[in-house]
């Protein structure tokens, strides 16, 4: 499996949509949630009194209202990324680096459809598309292409290490389809080593710990390795479909995984050993499994699977709390205020999800519904601020309790 994946409010109430879904102000969460009502016989009467109209009327205020900062407007793809102040995302037209304070864009590749799976190290972006030739390094500071690799078509992040960069082919075709995991120079991208693979694709890697860690395989051939980048020579291994982007936090590596369930291990870089293993689901025929990797915050994981959000204690993979959405969902939660902000995805009867979820961080208590103008695909953290990536527009808002 890769890892690709992938309006604006009153102060007080929600305005009209103009043209493609915008909407300016500031979005007063939980507005297109149907009121809770309570109707008195009195009330639906002649002779209703002044209380009995106040409260048939009354609607719940949420806790938070978020405040519109800024928007940027155009068609995002793939699974956007943050790091420090620029937003990383694909687009139709390229890949854009946004600036995170203000939304103001920074610069874009000259491309076509390129669902951003990439890795910044120090200065350059590396990432990778299914269109040919799969491999490309950006400068980070001004968007330019400085190299590509012919690799083929490639399913997932690269892997980037201090002298090599490890990435794999999907060419997302069935039955003994040969693909391969190769390792390039970093300096000039000539090829070191490649090892071909039957029946299995590339899910994306990590480097850490010295080593490229990468996901392999299928749901019946399914491994994450730990290879040497300078031969490709496997370390150690551990039974697991990934189902998402690895993810290294505090000295471990953080892996969803599909096996009999869906689960979250905490591996050990060092050998491999699984710390713990968290179910999240048991699978069943009837049921497509959405994942998503984990956000972090403190000592605990935040990680959605298929229609549960779920807080991991990082010590030990026990349960702080769960809790059940009417929705599936395959995004990234996003911590920002006191509350874990997920975007759900569209029910199989729907066109289209324009949802978004916040949950309190402590109790999973979900306390906010908002629905928007546009599809939303992503939330992202900007410190103290929450970015929605929407199908044609990323929006920041600023969470502003209500009293």
């Amino acid at each position: 499996m890769t890892d690709s994946n992938l309006t604006n409010y009153s102060r007080r109430t929600l305005l009209a949509t103009l043209g493609t879904g915008f909407l300016t102000g500031c979005l007063r969460t939980g507005a297109d949630t149907a009121p809770t009502q309570t109707t008195s016989t009195a009330a639906q009467s002649e002779t209703a009194t002044a209380t009995d109209v106040a409260t048939a009327t009354k609607t719940p205020e949420p806790p938070v209202s978020l405040s519109r900062e800024w928007n940027a407007f155009f068609e995002p793809t793939g699974a956007p990324f943050v790091d420090g102040k620029t937003i990383y995302s694909g687009s139709r037209k390229g890949v854009r680096a946004i600036v995170a304070d203000d939304g103001t864009e920074r610069w874009r590749t000259e491309q076509e459809l390129i669902s951003l799976r990439g890795t910044l190290d120090n200065d350059a972006l590396y990432y990778t598309s299914f269109l040919e030739p799969g491999l490309y390094r950006a400068n980070a500071g001004t968007g330019a292409v400085e190299a590509t690799a012919d690799v083929g078509p490639a399913g997932g992040r690269p892997v980037v290490t201090s002298d090599y960069v490890v990435v794999g082919t999907d060419h997302n075709s069935g039955g003994d389809t040969t693909n391969e995991i190769v390792g390039l120079s970093k300096r000039d991208f000539s090829r070191i080593w490649s090892v071909s693979e039957t029946d299995t694709s590339y899910g994306g890697g990590i480097a850490f710990d010295g080593r490229a860690i990468v996901g392999f395989g299928t749901p019946n051939q399914s491994r994450i390795e730990a290879r040497n980048p300078a031969t490709g020579v496997v370390e150690w291994a551990v039974d697991g479909y990934l189902t998402a982007p690895l993810q290294q936090y505090d000295g471990s590596l953080y892996a969803p995984v599909a096996s009999a369930g869906v689960d979250l291990l905490k591996i050990a870089p060092a050998d491999g050993t699984v710390v713990w293993r968290h179910t999240l689901e048991q699978l069943n025929d009837s049921m497509y499994v959405y994942t998503a990797a984990p956000t972090f915050d403190g000592d605990r994981a935040y990680f959605a699977s298929y229609s549960q959000v779920h807080a991991i204690d990082l010590a030990t993979g026990e349960t702080v709390w769960k809790t059940t959405t009417d929705r599936p969902i395959k995004a990234t939660p996003a911590i920002v205020g006191d509350y874990v902000w997920v975007v759900p995805t569209a029910l199989p009867d729907e066109e289209r999800n324009r949802e978004l979820y916040g949950f309190d961080i402590e109790t999973g208590e979900k306390v906010i519904q908002t629905r928007f103008a546009a599809s939303t695909h992503n939330a992202l953290s900007l410190g103290d601020t929450l970015a929605v990536v929407m199908e044609n527009q990323v929006a920041a808002f600023s969470p502003e309790a209500n009293t």
